[in-house]
């Protein structure tokens, strides 16, 4: 039998309280070292550069002086990428560091101003999920935000705003600035869904209910149909984090009956798995899964 521990210092605390054994959690400790002092060495960089390192060996010898750093303890490959695109042109590197310039300016740049640094700029991704069986988010995040916290998360590290803030206050906090920055921007579309969580857990039933009104009023749904069902679809998960599981069932049979000939209509299934699933209807929600599937 595995001798096991809990994570003090950096608590999993995606599903569960999940426990893990003393050598994963060894190697947590030391992943989150490395990826302070590489966020250390980095902030160091670019006071004296004016921007960030195309790469992350360019950190060493002068503002890391261990290249041991760059290697997290639970990387079996020692630091060689599963993609090649990844693969830093001077030294053995394990975490992912997507600092492109182009995409910097495109995207990234506007990213940060919305989550307010809380973004991650280095990523470890050596570690297994124990709460998921889905390929999407079988692996655990350990992230370095770009305002140099550690936190860890799943692939989908917005989906986690508490620990990226610190708090349940301080994620509010940060979700509300960004909804105020980008209230109708589909590509944050995420933060709506994330703030109704985040009021549930607070017991603020009210704002709940008055952000879904404003969600309901920058919808779209005379666009075209890809865009009509991804804004119907967070319209549902909001409904569903407010235990509203009667009116998210009534959204996706009037969507069944309206959009027979809509291409995204097989992914409506998902949604009457889930929302019956909800209501226990546990026959029907299989009937839907094996419909989606």
């Amino acid at each position: 039998m595995r001798n096991k521990t809990r994570v003090p210092e950096i608590r999993i605390g995606l599903e569960d309280e999940s426990f893990i054994t003393e050598q994963e959690s060894q190697n947590l400790k030391t992943c989150a070292q490395n990826l302070m002092a590489i966020g250390k060495a980095l902030q160091t960089y670019k006071k004296e550069h004016g921007d960030f390192p195309e790469w992350l060996s360019e950190l060493y010898p002068k503002y890391l002086t261990n290249p041991d750093v760059l290697i997290c303890p639970a990387d079996e490959d020692q630091g060689v990428p599963i993609l090649p695109y990844d693969t830093d042109p001077n030294l053995p590197v394990s975490y992912n560091y997507d600092y492109d310039p182009e995409y910097y300016q495109q995207w990234l740049k506007h990213e940060r101003n919305v989550y307010a640094d809380a973004n991650p700029i280095v990523r470890c991704p050596h570690y297994a999920n124990p709460d998921s069986d889905s390929t999407l988010v079988s692996n655990l995040y350990l992230n370095l935000s770009f305002s140099n916290n550690v936190y860890l998360s799943d692939a989908f590290w917005h989906k986690h705003p508490i620990k990226m803030y610190g708090s349940l206050q301080a994620a509010i906090a940060g979700y509300e600035r960004a909804l105020q920055l980008v209230p109708e921007d589909p590509n944050f579309f995420d933060l709506y869904s994330e703030m109704i969580r985040l009021y549930v857990i607070a017991d603020r039933s009210e704002d709940a209910e008055n952000l879904i009104d404003n969600f309901k009023s920058i919808m779209k749904p005379h666009s075209e149909d890809i865009m009509r069902f991804r804004d119907y679809f967070t319209l549902l998960e909001m409904l569903r984090a407010c235990n509203k599981h009667q009116e998210a069932l009534q959204l996706c049979e009037n969507l069944e009956r309206t959009e027979q000939k809509n291409p995204w209509l097989k992914s409506l299934y998902r949604e009457f798995a889930v929302t019956h699933e909800e209501l226990g209807n546990i026959e029907l929600a299989d009937t839907y899964f094996d419909k989606y599937e």
